[in-house]
């Protein structure tokens, strides 16, 4: 699957301004992460799947690539230092979590992230709607697929309020306006759309 094009073309146009290494967080099979390598950035990857992380290896290893690979949960002390990064990169992961967790997943970032730095991020929005789902109690809305292959995972479906409530409680600010792409879905009636933002460290 190809990268996110907007966040590859984010990060080509900041290069100069990124210091150090980027954090790409919850970074799967290397989508993001195996590109920009091979643009030559420095980039660690952590993720919770140890399945993604062995596809992202294989990857590196083919193209005779390396980097920093660590494993565990996004949401818990990352095993990092305070301001150890120049930019960090989520996309399509921090949806799969409660908001206490969200919360705890943004705390952390802004701890590893240097001042000034960007965190570039995708979620999904609260107009997204493709498989049955059951809303679970929470803070504003998140669900359960009911049928498909995220059947019984927690998604959170995030309002254009809750980037702004993230954004002013755990240092970052919201860089332009985040747009909300959206897309049909092929395989049944429904329309996929999530939130597109770049937040910097403050």
């Amino acid at each position: 699957k190809a990268p996110e094009q907007w966040v590859m073309h984010f990060i080509r146009g900041h290069r100069d301004e990124i210091d150090g290494s980027i954090l790409d967080l919850g970074c799967g099979g290397g989508r993001q992460l195996v590109p920009l390598r091979l643009e030559g950035l420095n980039v660690v990857g952590f993720d919770i799947s140890e399945s993604g992380l062995k596809e992202t290896r294989i990857k590196l290893r083919e193209l005779g690539l390396g980097t920093e690979l660590d494993r565990g949960e996004m949401h818990e002390p990352l095993p990092y230092e305070d301001e150890q990064f120049g930019g960090a990169i989520s996309i399509q992961v921090v949806s799969h979590n409660r908001w206490p967790e969200i919360e705890k997943t943004f705390a952390e970032a802004r701890r590893v992230l240097k001042k000034g730095s960007y965190f570039v991020w995708k979620a999904r929005s609260t107009e997204y709607w493709c498989e049955p789902r059951q809303q679970v109690e929470d803070h504003g809305y998140t669900a359960q697929d009911t049928e498909g292959k995220k059947k019984g995972v927690d998604q959170h479906y995030f309002s254009r309020d809750e980037i702004d409530e993230l954004a002013e409680k755990y240092g970052f600010e919201v860089v332009g306006e985040p747009f909300e792409s959206r897309e049909k879905w092929e395989h049944k009636k429904g329309i996929k759309a999530h939130w597109n933002v770049v937040f910097q460290a403050v």
